[in-house]
């Protein structure tokens, strides 16, 4: 979560607003960050949850050198 709410605020632009909802299902909760970043591209998502996993553009490229 901490993660997710990190790269929501690095990856939008200054006065953007961030949202979070949380909701119960059945003995879980499930919870959503929405933004507005730049996104992760289609060819990116399927690597999503891989392990170290950094999509490479122009954004995480400057992101590093922060």
């Amino acid at each position: 979560m901490t993660n997710l709410l990190s790269n929501a605020s690095k990856y939008s632009a200054k006065g953007e607003s961030i949202g979070i909802t949380a909701r119960r299902w059945e003995d879980r909760v499930c919870y959503s960050v929405s933004d507005h970043g730049i996104g992760i591209s289609k060819k990116d998502r399927n690597s999503l949850f891989s392990l170290f996993f950094r999509a490479d553009n122009e954004e995480t490229h400057r992101q590093s050198d922060r």
